[in-house]
């Protein structure tokens, strides 16, 4: 008898994640889609995925989980554990995009933006973790970015919080594999997620001032986006939902730590595939026992 296994995907109530959890559900998988203020703000939201459970007939459910509040992760995972005993796979979706002005940014700015960003993995994932060594088994989909591998200008703290979040997923992606648990980075593209309409501008005025007409190129950046998805040929994010299901589905051992999606990656699958020929390299030299099999690009 096959046990149905049981996903928690992060930032659902809009866009990529809401897509994530109910391509989850429709393929079998427990699905807890998580988001903030299920009784207020996104009250609606919750009802529809409910409604959509009923009528599909779907394991979805929807849990109040805010990423950055380290008493409401451990709630979340406290409720998944004992609802349904287990906790197989982990998607850190949830993310803010900051562009603009890169000195701009306030500091404040900048905090809050790896709060969301990188800080909040690291919390979801002390809190699952111990979960998955006990059961020894899980996977971990960390969502970056092609701007985590490569540097878009006046992306810079974004970009920032998601190379912060490479290197973290790469090094527990060696650490936590002896514990039959994988760790995987998935890396899109520009998609018409919702993260474009939701961007963050630099806050401070007095340095904006100074950058004079050139501080208005990150607006035409940002509208050449938004009109690129007005298009017939808009990316379907439904590629990044499939691409989540395919590592989910692949056998434990055999993901590969990075996953690119989307047709235009200016390059960047090149760039891991060059690069995991030296990560390689480096992991033969440091003879640690079992680790040489690991990386994969």
């Amino acid at each position: 008898m096959t046990i149905q296994q049981v996903a928690l995907v992060t930032g659902s109530s809009s866009g990529m994640g809401r897509l994530i959890a109910e391509t989850l559900a429709r393929s079998g998988y427990k699905t807890y889609a998580s988001m903030r203020n299920v009784e207020s703000r996104n009250a609606a939201v919750a009802k529809e995925l409910q409604a959509l459970a009923g009528s599909e007939n779907l394991p979805l459910h929807v849990l109040d989980l805010d990423i950055t509040d380290g008493n409401s992760v451990e709630q979340a995972i406290q409720t998944i554990v004992k609802q349904s005993g287990q906790l197989d796979i982990l998607v850190n979706n949830a993310a803010v995009m900051s562009v603009g002005i890169t000195e701009a940014f306030t500091l404040e700015q900048v905090r809050a933006q790896f709060e969301t960003n990188f800080f909040s993995v690291v919390q979801m994932m002390h809190a699952v973790l111990p979960i998955m060594r006990q059961q020894q088994s899980g996977l971990v989909i960390n969502v970056s970015a092609i701007g985590g591998r490569l540097v878009f200008p006046f992306f810079g703290i974004y970009g920032a919080s998601k190379t912060a979040l490479e290197w973290l997923s790469e090094s527990y992606h060696y650490e936590v594999a002896p514990f039959g648990i994988d760790v995987a980075l998935l890396e899109p593209g520009a998609y018409p997620t919702g993260l474009i309409a939701r961007i963050p501008r630099p806050q401070d005025t007095k340095r904006l001032a100074e950058y004079g007409d050139f501080a208005q190129l990150p607006e035409q950046i940002i509208s050449d986006f938004e009109q690129s998805f007005d298009g017939t040929d808009v990316p379907d994010t439904h590629e990044i939902a499939d691409a989540i299901l395919q590592l989910a589905q692949t056998a434990p051992g055999q993901r590969p730590i990075r996953t690119v999606v989307g047709a235009n990656d200016y390059g960047v699958r090149d760039l891991n595939s060059h690069t995991a020929k030296h990560q390689q390299t480096l992991i033969q030299q440091l003879q640690l026992p079992g680790f040489a099999s690991l990386v994969q690009s």
